[in-house]
């Protein structure tokens, strides 16, 4: 995590810079930019983490490696593509949940097979590309990713986790 910070960091201060040489206040809009997006996104942000702190401290871990865990096996791999396919949210509302998923004990394939299901299956996508893209696009682009977040989970598993 630090790793990340610290090169989102360095990048913003080299964009200031860029900004600040321009000599023309760009720094100020940028800041100014930047601030309001904050604004717009910290109560997302805030909402987001109570929620995973919720779901941490509510559920039982049991719960979570029974239907997730490594002894849940293809189960899980399945189980965890189509949950993710539910998930609600950007990756600042998705990824902390999930976070607390594997925490609990949620097996690398089963969790490699639920960010899968989420991103190539999530049902909210539906309601941008149906009316950009139409019906017909969706359907040929869900059909044609049906295979890849449960094969995902069984690679993952198997490549990465010792297998079952």
């Amino acid at each position: 995590m630090i790793i990340a910070l610290l090169f989102l960091a360095g990048i913003a201060i080299v964009l200031f810079v860029l900004a600040y040489s321009t000599g023309n206040g760009l720094h100020w809009q940028g800041l100014e930019a930047g601030s309001k997006m904050l604004k717009n996104m910290l109560p997302i942000l805030i909402m987001a983490y109570l929620l995973t702190g919720f779901v941490e401290v509510l559920t039982p871990p049991q719960l979570i490696q029974g239907w997730l865990g490594a002894e849940a096996g293809w189960k899980g791999i399945f189980l965890g593509s189509a949950a993710g396919a539910l998930l609600p949210g950007g990756p600042l509302v998705v990824f902390p949940l999930l976070a607390a998923v594997y925490k609990m004990g949620a097996s690398m394939g089963a969790m490699v097979a639920l960010i899968s299901g989420w991103s190539m299956w999530g049902l909210i996508l539906f309601s941008f590309e149906i009316p950009i893209m139409g019906v017909g696009f969706s359907l040929a682009r869900i059909s044609a990713s049906l295979l890849f977040p449960p094969l995902a989970g069984f690679m993952a598993q198997y490549l990465f986790a010792g297998g079952f």
